[in-house]
């Protein structure tokens, strides 16, 4: 029977040991350690990820009472952030108009129809014996302290009608507007004077008595631009009036 010796278990104890610390040592490849976790920028827990961003929220919290609120707020900034982003269109350019704009749009340069307007001055049924541009001025003859005031520039008329050759008028119309500045009637007796005394050159000059729309006395004085001109009126009217 063999006796149990406690060196002898010390000494197998320790050869254990001491091969186990030998194995551990030679072996040189140890397997690499795993990294540890993190929550870095460039992990998927990231500032740049949604989880990040979550997180982030997360520690300005008073109480996980208010986490589904951060969430709502998270996913309606994405959902703006989605519907901002500009949209390509067929042709591959960039399309930023709401479709109630361009339907607005289109509207504006719709084609309208307009009816023509038929335009009348009251000279259709006479006929033109003289025309030519003139300026006219006028003067009431109650006031002859305040002197001439010009009327306007425009073309004058001496027009007939053609149902009745009795029926003469000098017609004047303000250049531009078009606006009657004068329809003066002539009849047999209708005194038509020429020259201006005061004027330098009064060839050029025509004068016509009349009555304004108060009935007082006035004088209208019409200048052309040479005599001949003024000549060739004062004879025409001569010859009408000798018709009458």
């Amino acid at each position: 029977m063999a006796k149990f010796s406690p060196n002898n278990s010390d000494s197998t104890t320790s050869s254990t040991t001491g091969s186990t610390l030998t194995s551990k040592t030679t072996n040189p490849k140890s397997p690499a350690s795993k990294p540890a976790f993190g929550f870095g920028s460039g992990s998927t827990f990231g500032n740049k990820s949604r989880f990040g961003n979550a997180f982030q929220e997360s520690l300005k919290l008073k109480s996980f009472l208010d986490a589904d609120s951060t969430e709502a707020t998270l996913e309606s900034k994405n959902d703006t952030k989605s519907e901002n982003a500009p949209s390509l269109s067929g042709s591959g350019s960039v399309d930023n108009k709401p479709e109630s704009q361009t339907s607005t749009t289109t509207k504006q340069f719709q084609q309208v129809d307009l009816n023509p307007v038929e335009q009348t001055t009251g000279e259709e049924d006479e006929k033109s014996l003289f025309t030519s541009n003139a300026k006219l001025f006028e003067l009431e003859l109650s006031k002859i302290s305040e002197g001439w005031r010009e009327r306007g520039v425009g073309p004058l008329h001496l027009n007939q009608s053609k149902r009745d050759a009795k029926q003469v008028r000098i017609v004047m119309r303000s250049q531009g507007l078009l606006r009657v500045i004068l329809n003066y009637r002539i009849v047999k007796n209708t005194e038509v004077m020429r020259g201006l005394e005061a004027s330098l050159a009064p060839g050029k000059y025509l004068r016509l008595n009349s009555l304004n729309s108060e009935g007082k006395p006035i004088q209208y004085l019409v200048k052309f631009a040479n005599e001949k001109l003024r000549d060739e009126l004062v004879s025409k009217i001569d010859e009408l009036k000798t018709e009458m």
